[in-house]
């Protein structure tokens, strides 16, 4: 157990600040437009409609419009297919944008994380894997799953990272191929 603490504790900084470092990950990997805020690359993302439409429903759109850095898991549209039958009842009625607003915040990682400083994260980890917590202040952890990263919340439900990141001003999207939570 202490092993895993200090694994995380040297995993953490590094995933934080590697983002500072100027090594550019691949062009063909990530698209790059310092001038746009999450918010605004989301609407521009055509796979990730679903997403862009909850986070709007939820009224997170000014969140990711501001200065801070997020980065933001994105469920692609193929991604909510299965979870959207089972989200109509949950997510139905006044409570529906408090729901919105919980599942997305379950999606958001504070500060500027690539999938580049995750993997090297996880090259660095002793037990290859690394945790973060999100905006909604529940556990996300990150692993391989052969060639590809898998993320998996703390209910068990996982996806994985699904294309390059989008990079913008205040912030990254990662697309993953599902939802972050088990209905």
């Amino acid at each position: 157990m202490m092993h895993r603490k200090l694994a995380l504790a040297l995993a953490l900084p590094t995933l934080l600040l590697a983002g500072c470092n100027g090594d550019a990950p691949a062009v063909d990997e990530t698209q790059m437009e310092l001038d746009s805020t999450v918010a605004t690359l989301l609407n521009g993302q055509d796979e990730l409609s679903t997403t862009a439409g909850m986070i709007a429903e939820a009224g997170l759109a000014p969140v990711l419009d501001a200065a801070p850095s997020y980065t933001l898991l994105a469920p692609t549209d193929t991604g909510f297919t299965a979870f959207d039958t089972a989200a109509e009842d949950e997510a139905s009625g006044p409570d529906r944008t408090a729901v919105m607003a919980a599942l997305m915040r379950g999606h958001l990682l504070p500060g500027y994380v690539t999938l580049a400083d995750i993997e090297q994260a996880l090259d660095a980890s002793d037990n290859s894997s690394v945790t973060m917590q999100t905006m909604a202040e529940t556990p996300l952890t990150f692993t391989r799953e052969g060639d590809a990263v898998k993320v998996t919340a703390a209910d068990g439900a996982s996806a994985l990272l699904a294309g390059g990141d989008v990079s913008g001003g205040n912030g990254v999207i990662l697309p993953i191929d599902g939802v972050l939570k088990t209905l």
